[in-house]
């Protein structure tokens, strides 16, 4: 079974997609995937919009492909476009689990953003970059199989679900634009190696696929829960936390007082890494915050970065700490 046929019945499955295998594009990577289709369907002066705080690699895309990148900030259920005039070609948007916040957009959301979609003349790029680890409730389908007008490009990975150094991506267009999009890869050079496609056709097609995501999604669980339980403990005082639903981050929100970037760089200074918030947004900052990742420690590592973080944050929000920042 080649690697698309394997893939689509998967995704069919687990993700509710509507398409046929030859609408699968595979590609080197997640960010291939999005820098293409930008490519196909910018021109230089569209408005293109983008989630804020979002995902930089999508800005990146849009920018090189001469888009105008606006961001659009979230509420509690994703993006949140009322009451603005602009009228965007394309939107991306990281539905089932919004990078960086963790967010889900539920289905009426979902809908209303098809229907603004269709009204605007606008495309979707939908990144569903790690739904397949989740923690909480019922997944909701993607928003490419709620579309009836052929709108979304549905945009995924194995790099969140396998390992990073598979770095195989895929887009799924639509009908008419599959024979378009197969000869703008072959002419970029973008082409995954064909032992790789057939390795991972092999792997999802004898299960082995579905019973890793069953496997890690246990072992990423207990993670997320014990940096939640850990942080509070340690630096509850200072963080407030966005425990998410899906993937394998959480968002950290700070003190507005406290600048991410500088606490970021004291937290390497003490041997943890955490990725400010602030750069994720586009146009004006609104807020700061530590993303973290959980997926690759284990208990007595969660708990020990848990007190770093606490000590450099009570040292940073105290007397000695206050006195520093205006140094």
């Amino acid at each position: 079974m080649s690697l698309r046929a394997a893939l689509l019945r998967h995704l069919v499955e687990h993700r509710g997609v509507h398409a046929e295998a030859r609408q699968i594009i595979i590609l080197p990577s997640a960010q291939s995937a999005i820098e293409l289709t930008a490519r196909m369907l910018l021109n230089a002066g569209d408005i293109a919009w983008v989630e804020s705080p979002g995902y930089g690699g999508a800005r990146a895309a849009m920018e090189a492909a001469g888009a105008e990148v606006r961001g659009v900030p979230l509420d509690r259920n994703g993006l949140a476009w009322n009451g603005r005039r602009d009228r965007p070609r394309l939107i991306f948007v990281t539905p089932s689990h919004q990078h960086p916040t963790g967010r889900l957009m539920p289905i009426n959301r979902r809908r209303e953003l098809l229907r603004f979609a269709d009204e605007a003349g606008a495309t979707v790029i939908e990144d569903d970059y790690d739904s397949e680890i989740h923690y909480d409730g019922r997944p909701v389908a993607a928003l490419q199989g709620l579309d009836a007008t052929g709108r979304v490009f549905y945009v995924g990975t194995f790099s969140k679900s396998t390992f990073a150094d598979i770095r195989c991506g895929y887009v799924i267009v639509p009908p008419d634009l599959a024979e378009l999009f197969e000869t703008a890869q072959r002419h970029s050079g973008q082409i995954m190696p064909a032992p790789v496609q057939d390795a991972l056709a092999e792997f999802i097609d004898d299960g082995h696929f579905a019973a890793h995501i069953r496997k890690m999604t246990r072992i990423y669980r207990a993670r997320r829960d014990r940096l939640v339980q850990a942080l509070s403990a340690a630096a509850g005082a200072h963080l407030t936390l966005e425990p998410p639903a899906e993937g394998v981050q959480l968002l950290a929100h700070l003190d507005a007082r406290l600048d991410d970037r500088t606490v970021a760089a004291r937290l390497a200074a003490a041997g943890v890494t955490a990725r400010p918030l602030s750069p994720h947004f586009t146009g004006a900052i609104g807020g700061q915050g530590l993303f973290l990742g959980f997926a690759a420690w284990n208990e007595p590592e969660i708990d020990a970065a848990a007190a770093t973080i606490g000590r450099v944050l009570g040292d940073m929000s105290g007397p000695a700490g206050k006195r520093r920042r205006k140094a």
